[in-house]
């Protein structure tokens, strides 16, 4: 019996001692394991130091696009688009284009703005009107520039200004810079300009619209090599537009005749017109090619959309 409890007695010990043995062992790997340092020695994290964008994880998107309404008045669009959470307020954005002398920038107008700037909601996209600086030119092709156009912008709540990358499908700049770097060739030489007055010939399906070229008094000369119709107008196939004119810079000024007829008698031809009154000149200086678009006045404007306007009921009634 006593040796029944000494057996008993000396188990539970060693039981006690190899439990008091682990919890020694496991306390000791606790006390290898690092702790949470304090968090006062942690490096204070200053705003606009975390390296996320000043909007968040979803910024702005910007790209340049054109309103045929605004061809003939050089003015882009500066298009932003949030793709963030939360509704930014833009104060203020310019595109920086080597193709151009000044940035190209858009000021708060009186549409859509809030304060002093235009709100944009989360994944909506709003449309800037900027007019085009003066074009910087050169012998360069309009494809040797080459630069990446950037946005500056700046947004309310933000102290320091936000620069994107802009994207151009649609080539706009490149296509205004090639059009006035040509204006600015062809102006040394002469003016092109569409009289305001228009004249309808008996029976009202023709009209007569005049192009003046108004020599400046240097020296060289370009080439008319063609006159485009526009979705509202057509030459008359009878009396086809002037081509391969030689236009100089002396001389007295050249006056040329254009038989127009109705390019379009559809519901929408004058009441959607865009560009329908721009004419384009194709015309070639010191071997190089290109369009002027010249813009009708808007006295002729109205002009030509009576006219057309008459001109189709005439062709109207006369299907009929």
């Amino acid at each position: 019996m006593i040796a029944f409890r000494m057996i008993t007695f000396t188990n539970i010990a060693l039981r006690t001692i190899a439990g008091t043995m682990v919890c020694a062992a496991a306390l000791v790997l606790v006390a290898c394991i690092p702790g949470p340092p304090d968090s006062q020695n942690l490096p204070r994290e200053e705003p606009g130091q975390s390296g996320t964008p000043p909007l968040g994880e979803d910024p702005l998107l910007a790209k340049l696009d054109q309103f045929r309404d605004n061809y003939s008045r050089r003015i882009v669009e500066i298009q932003l688009q949030n793709q963030g959470k939360d509704t930014v307020i833009v104060r203020g954005a310019e595109v920086q284009s080597t193709q151009f002398e000044d940035p190209i920038r858009w000021a708060p107008g009186s549409k859509g703005t809030v304060g002093e700037g235009t709100a944009i909601p989360a994944g909506q996209t709003k449309s800037l009107p900027a007019p085009l600086p003066k074009a910087r030119c050169s012998q360069q092709s309009p494809t040797a520039w080459g630069t990446t156009p950037s946005a500056r912008l700046s947004l309310q709540g933000q102290d320091s200004a936000v620069v994107l990358p802009v994207t151009d499908p649609f080539g706009v700049l490149d296509r205004n810079h090639g059009e006035m770097c040509l204006e600015q060739e062809t102006a040394r030489v002469a003016r092109l300009e569409l009289a305001p007055s228009l004249e309808v010939l008996p029976g009202g399906e023709t009209a007569v619209m005049r192009l003046a070229a108004i020599p400046q008094g240097g020296a060289g000369s370009f080439t008319i090599e063609s006159i485009q119709g526009t979705t509202l107008l057509a030459e008359d196939p009878a009396r086809p537009w002037p081509r391969n004119i030689e236009v100089t810079a002396s001389g007295d000024t050249r006056e040329l005749m254009l038989f127009v007829q109705p390019n379009r008698c559809d519901a929408h031809a004058v009441a959607e017109d865009k560009v329908g009154t721009l004419i384009p000149i194709h015309v070639s200086i010191n071997g190089i090619r290109g369009t002027l678009r010249i813009p009708a006045d808007s006295g002729l404007r109205g002009r030509l959309y009576d006219f057309v306007v008459s001109a189709c009921a005439q062709r109207a009634a006369a299907d009929q």
